[in-house]
């Protein structure tokens, strides 16, 4: 495809990572897009992703000043676009910050709870359009705004700017937020029924819509009464096939595997498969789990010492993932059952689920059957399934896992096709892009 016909991209309050699945997916989508029609717009800068963008405009200071003397106590951040390279540091672009003390420290924390509980913060904090940003908007010409919203309170930001700029707008939901956008306060009925009418807003407005997974776009037209196209982060199929697994034999210890971050929405839901894990290695059937994860909580560090059949793996580099997947015997893929975790991720669809299926590995999704992920893996039979959040349930499921070699393959080939019919690289990378530069036409 000619240069020319790419649309100038803004990337608005999301970023090009590798480091969560929202940036993961959107930099995997966005490769190949030309570097000088792609910008970001975010409070944070993130050196991540130089490789396609290395343009940003820096949401600061005059974006989000405060009213005196609440800003006495704000950290001052230069608005403005800056230019990144591997050499500079995210430091330099800081231009002040107030002294750190507990007295100040105190005075803030007082001062921000006091607000939030009269229901007004976002009336006193708003993120405000600011005329350098409406300049150097003019100045770039963007074609198309992208936002994953992944900030509700983005919306009256972004409600704004299309007001006052006719630029074709993309919304791409990752997670359910707006299920679970409910700010507290004397206020928050009004609040909160202003948030739902500015996104019911800006989605009659919205050029393209876009959601994370099916069930995703299937509830979203009912709620909002629009189309959602449904885009998740692809697999490599050259990459990802290095080492798919081909024999789903194994001996000496059944090894389990569990990779990526632990924190919210995962956490509790991981601690009971790692319970249950190790009810059945005492109770004499040769099993391992490996936790492959950066950062562990300190829970899961006491845990970990005093089991049996649990273990934590170094670092591993990406590249070495499809090894390190089809070596395993069986993957996790948990969710949290709680309600708060569960209202917001119900609709969400992990990052790595087609990199899981491409490998050949058989997968467990352990997830409330209201799920996303859940009826995705019942649907289409790419994974074994339990619903129940108890340790017996998962006992006897992972026990029949084991011993049943025929099934593992079946449940893996089947993961296996659906990652080349519906999560290769060419098709669905084609198929977002194509979706953005016909909106230039």
């Amino acid at each position: 495809m000619k240069k020319a016909e790419y649309p100038n991209l803004i990337i608005l309050g999301s970023y090009l990572n590798k480091s969560d699945g929202g940036g993961i997916t959107l930099f995997n989508l966005l490769e190949g897009w030309p570097k000088d029609k792609l910008s970001v717009v975010n409070l944070h800068i993130e050196k991540e992703g130089l490789e396609i963008c290395s343009r940003y405009y820096r949401i600061g200071y005059d974006e989000t000043k405060r009213p005196w003397p609440l800003n006495i106590f704000q950290p001052k951040y230069q608005s403005g676009e800056v230019e990144l390279s591997p050499q500079k540091k995210i430091d330099d672009f800081r231009q002040y910050t107030p002294r750190k003390s507990r007295y100040n420290r105190f005075l803030k924390q007082g001062i921000e709870y006091l607000v939030r509980a009269a229901g007004i913060y976002h009336f006193l904090f708003p993120l405000k359009l600011s005329n350098k940003l409406l300049d150097w908007l003019d100045k770039n010409s963007p074609d198309i705004i992208y936002t994953q919203l992944l900030n509700p309170w983005l919306v009256p930001f972004v409600k704004e700017l299309v007001r006052q700029r006719d630029i074709p707008l993309v919304i791409h939901f990752m997670d359910d937020w707006p299920k679970v956008a409910n700010e507290p306060g004397l206020s928050h009925l009004y609040w909160n029924h202003k948030l739902k009418r500015d996104l019911r807003h800006i989605l009659s407005q919205s050029k393209l819509l876009m959601s994370i997974c099916e069930t995703m776009s299937e509830e979203y037209k009912e709620r909002y009464g629009h189309e959602f196209i449904p885009f998740h982060n692809y697999v490599d199929l050259d990459f990802w096939k290095q080492g798919q697994k081909t024999s789903w034999t194994f001996s000496d210890n059944f090894k389990i595997l569990y990779a990526g971050r632990i924190g919210p929405g995962t956490s509790e839901s991981l601690f009971t498969v790692m319970k249950a894990v190790e009810d059945i290695g005492e109770k004499g059937i040769r099993v391992e789990m490996q936790i492959q994860c950066k950062k562990i909580p300190q829970k899961f560090e006491e845990f970990i010492s005093q089991a049996k059949h649990i273990v934590r793996n170094d670092f591993a580099e990406y590249n070495d993932l499809p090894f390190l997947f089809s070596a395993a015997d069986l993957l996790v893929l948990p969710m949290d059952f709680d309600k708060k975790n569960l209202d917001y991720i119900h609709l969400s669809m992990p990052t790595k689920a087609p990199e899981y299926m491409i490998c050949g590995t058989p997968i467990l999704v352990f997830a409330h059957q209201s799920t996303a992920l859940y009826q995705y893996a019942s649907r289409y039979h790419w994974a074994f399934t339990v619903n129940e959040n108890s340790i017996p349930a998962l006992s006897t499921r992972l026990k029949e896992i084991i011993e049943n070699q025929e099934l593992r393959e079946q449940y893996s080939k089947n993961a296996i096709h659906l990652a080349e019919h519906k999560h290769e690289k060419t098709q669905v990378k084609g198929r977002f892009q194509d979706a953005l530069i016909q909106l230039k036409k």
